[in-house]
């Protein structure tokens, strides 16, 4: 007659030291409910951070939004290791949409310490995000978070950036490393697509152009 033995308290692999079925079948729920867990956090978080970026783009005027892109621009950097400042002219199908990557030293409030920021003009609805002149901010150095998107101008199809070389002097294009230094200022404009006025409300972030002179490049 054989001792102590319940069916379902058999030990797996025949050994005395192996986990019993129960056990396992125990195991694998607790894992199950840690891994549903652990998702439905991660999903809130996501949730959380479109939703904060959604209130921070409402929440920007017109105004404000050009006020904030100029001040980014006027804060351009050197000083920030591996973040060069890059203008590039782009042509979208004979338009223009120029691209602009350089680096801050403080981004402000809502994106504190340095960062890299990217300006250009998306029109492809299917790529994320929205169209329109768009905004991204990494935080440096590059790994610490991921970047945030910001779309400044729902409705821009076209972008136009210049360079100020020297007094008097612009240009379409601007490497940093290759000049040595910063522009003196930059020349922005921007535009929606041809034909169409500018949406109530975003007529300031299609004015005029606006030169921005940065602030390191001309002390």
């Amino acid at each position: 007659m054989s001792r102590g033995g319940l069916p379902g308290a058999a030990r797996c692999g025949g050994s005395s030291g192996g986990f019993t079925l129960v056990e396992l079948l125990v195991a694998l729920a607790v894992a199950g409910v840690v891994a549903l867990a652990a998702q439905q956090v991660l999903g809130t978080a996501l949730d959380a951070r479109a939703r904060s970026r959604a209130q921070r783009e409402l929440a920007l005027s017109a105004a404000a939004r050009r006020s904030a892109l100029e001040a980014w621009l006027r804060a351009a950097t050197l000083s920030v290791p591996g973040a060069p400042f890059i203008g590039v002219r782009r042509d979208d199908g004979g338009a223009r949409a120029d691209e602009l990557t350089f680096a801050v030293a403080d981004a402000g409030a809502l994106y504190p310490g340095p960062h890299r920021i990217r300006v250009w003009v998306d029109r492809n609805p299917a790529i994320p995000p929205d169209d329109g002149l768009v905004i991204e901010l990494l935080p440096l150095p590059a790994g610490s978070a991921p970047a945030d998107t910001v779309v400044l101008a729902p409705a821009a199809a076209r972008l136009w950036l210049r360079y100020l070389d020297a007094p008097g002097r612009w240009v379409e294009a601007w490497d940093a490393e290759e000049a040595g230094r910063l522009p003196l200022a930059i020349e922005l404009r921007i535009a929606p697509v041809p034909g169409l006025a500018a949406p109530a409300g975003e007529e300031l972030m299609f004015a005029p152009e606006v030169v921005t002179v940065i602030t390191e490049a001309v002390r």
